[in-house]
Formats: structure tokens, C-alpha cells, sequence
């Protein structure tokens, strides 16, 4: 493994060059010990929301898990922004977003959105959820059982009815 100096390398920059130079054994390496490390939180912390969302609605729409989940996280990071506006941002500047210091909770999560969307749409080059042909009008069909999920629980906001239907309206 190349040494570390200082802080982790990883971030801002090696998830775009990873994506852009997937031949290089030094950034599938870091990659790879970025997902374990991944796995093994959510083995220790469970998930939230974005989770639960992919869990009822790939089991009934057959829709890939890891793409689910990048569909739902847009609009989890911009909800998360209200209760957690500080991690909220550092996921956005790791995303490359540019703050000035003033936003307000929601305005972080708009900008960590926007960036997160940039990422995995330019960068990742996901495939539109339109491909799968499914409305998120039929989406907002399964809000209570999304709610009611085991992980769903585990989410920094609280979840009612509501904003979990506000984020099967926006997922995608």
C-alpha cells in the first residue's frame, strides 16, 4: 500500500479519479478499502431511510440495490441537512461543493445535493431511473412500508408519513 502522509488522500479527489482511472491498482486499492471500511459500519451501525426506501421498493420493482441506493440519497442527504447540517457539508465538500460559510441547513443540503448529483450522474455515469419505467407516483404507494422498515428507524430525522412520501416523490 503507498504511504499515507498526513491526512487520509482519499478525499476530496479519489472517488472521481477512481471512476476516470479505473486501471490504476492504487485507486481501485483505496477504493477497495473505502467500501470495506463502508461495509463494516453499516455491519456495526445499521443504515437509514435511503436504505429502507431500497429494500421495499427493490423487492417489489426489481431495481438493482446499489443503484436504489444511489437514487434515494439524494434527497436523504438534503433532509439529513436540517438535523445534521456540519456532516451534511463534509459530504458535500468531499464531493467537491464550494460553501462560503453562510448556509443555512437547508441551503447545505441543496448544494451537497446538487454536487452528489453531479458525481453520480457525470462521473459514476448512472443510468436515468427512468430506465426502470416505474413512476415515483407508484413510488409513493409503498410510504408506510418504508416507514415501518427495520433501518428506517435509525434515521437522524424523524421520519413521519410525509416527508418519507416527499422523498419517494424525489427519488431518482
Amino acid at each position: 500500500m503507498p504511504s499515507r502522509k498526513g491526512s487520509c488522500s482519499c478525499a476530496p479527489t479519489i472517488w472521481p479519479k477512481a471512476v476516470a482511472e479505473g486501471q490504476s491498482i492504487e485507486y481501485r486499492e483505496r477504493m477497495m478499502v473505502a467500501t470495506n471500511l463502508a461495509g463494516w459500519i453499516l455491519n456495526q451501525s445499521g443504515t437509514i431511510v435511503g436504505h429502507s426506501e431500497t429494500h421495499i421498493l427493490g423487492s417489489k420493482y426489481h431495481f438493482v440495490h446499489g443503484e436504489a441506493v444511489a437514487y434515494a440519497l439524494p434527497s436523504v442527504l438534503e433532509m439529513s441537512a436540517s438535523v445534521l447540517p456540519k456532516k451534511v457539508k463534509e459530504i458535500g465538500k468531499i464531493l467537491g461543493a464550494e460553501f462560503t460559510g453562510d448556509e443555512t441547513p437547508a441551503e447545505i443540503g441543496a448544494i451537497t445535493k446538487q454536487a452528489y448529483l453531479k458525481f453520480r450522474d457525470e462521473q459514476v455515469g448512472l443510468h436515468p431511473f427512468s430506465d426502470y419505467g416505474v413512476s415515483n407516483e407508484e413510488l409513493v404507494k409503498n410510504a408506510d412500508e418504508v416507514l415501518h422498515e427495520r433501518f428506517a428507524g435509525n434515521t437522524s430525522f424523524e421520519l413521519t408519513k410525509e416527508n418519507v412520501t416527499e422523498l419517494l416523490k424525489h427519488f431518482g
